[in-house]
């Protein structure tokens, strides 16, 4: 056969290939009783470096890596932005690096504490920024944010009104009946979860949603939450958002939305007994846990 040719090079090191990080595109530093904004594109998934600031309020508007807070005071970091479902919401999961015997370093607030008590909307001077940055919103369908003064954005920190929907996490000991909701995919689905869940508040106030999740199922995932064969064809079409809810009469209450006429959809699923219900929420939202649910 013909001989081969063979090029030796030295050893690459790739992390010599990354591109160069100007550390102070990245730090915030010595910010006294002021805000700061990070727009999107300016962070880019790095680190961010906060320090030697007291009474300050950063905003930051892009995906990050993390945030290394040092020799700060009475400071508050606003995060707006991840690459990623806003089903997908993992707030109670914390992990402390540096546990201290006999302190705590983190604490969860009482349910009566509101996101009033520690935010405020942003004041008006940077309201022409945020005009900026909500005409750039996906969801939203401003042509001309020109048009839009300061004092016209609806600026506003109301549950109803979140992206993201207001969940009382597993740290919200379940006291009554267990209920998974499973939403199908189509083109609707974001704005079919969230009339659900605007649905069922109305209908059982103390039905609580617990939390969120959406990912892809396959059809092995299907039968194994749903206990039937009937949903693998339609766990084929995206991902599913399922709705882990708690309280007194919870199963009728979802069933009774769901059987809404001005709701009603077929594509939703709602366990149908208090005897499989918590099963079917442990499986669904373990294997979420776990990333089987991708």
């Amino acid at each position: 056969g013909q001989a081969q040719h063979y090029t030796v090079e030295g050893n690459v090191c790739y992390r010599d290939k990354r591109r160069t990080v100007d550390l102070h595109d990245y730090t915030v530093e010595g910010i006294k009783d002021g805000e700061v904004w990070k727009m999107p594109g300016s962070v880019g998934g790095e680190q961010l470096l906060v320090q030697n600031c007291c009474n300050a309020r950063i905003y930051v508007l892009d995906h990050i890596n993390s945030v290394n807070m040092d020799n700060c005071t009475n400071c508050t970091v606003v995060f707006s932005a991840v690459k990623g479902s806003c089903f997908n919401n993992n707030w109670s999961d914390v992990h402390d690096f540096t546990p201290v015997d006999g302190e705590t370093n983190w604490c969860l607030l009482p349910f009566t504490v509101t996101v009033q008590d520690y935010m405020t909307v942003p004041s008006h001077r940077y309201c022409p920024v945020i005009t900026q940055v909500l005409s750039r919103h996906i969801l939203l369908s401003w042509n001309r944010p020109s048009h839009f003064a300061c004092c016209s954005i609806d600026l506003s920190l109301a549950g109803d009104t979140s992206v993201v929907p207001y969940t009382w996490g597993p740290h919200k000991n379940p006291s009554g009946e267990s209920c998974l909701v499973t939403l199908f995919c189509d083109s609707q689905q974001s704005q079919r979860v969230r009339a659900f869940i605007n649905c069922l508040k109305q209908d059982n106030p103390a039905c609580l949603l617990l939390q969120t999740k959406e990912g892809l199922m396959g059809p092995a995932d299907a039968e194994r939450v749903f206990l039937s064969s009937s949903y693998n064809h339609v766990v084929g079409r995206g991902p599913v958002v399922g709705l882990y809810y708690d309280g007194p009469n919870c199963i009728l209450s979802c069933q009774r939305v769901n059987t809404d006429p001005h709701y009603c959809s077929c594509l939703v699923y709602v366990s149908n007994s208090p005897a499989v219900a918590r099963s079917q929420v442990d499986d669904f939202f373990r294997h979420a846990q776990l990333g089987l649910l991708c």
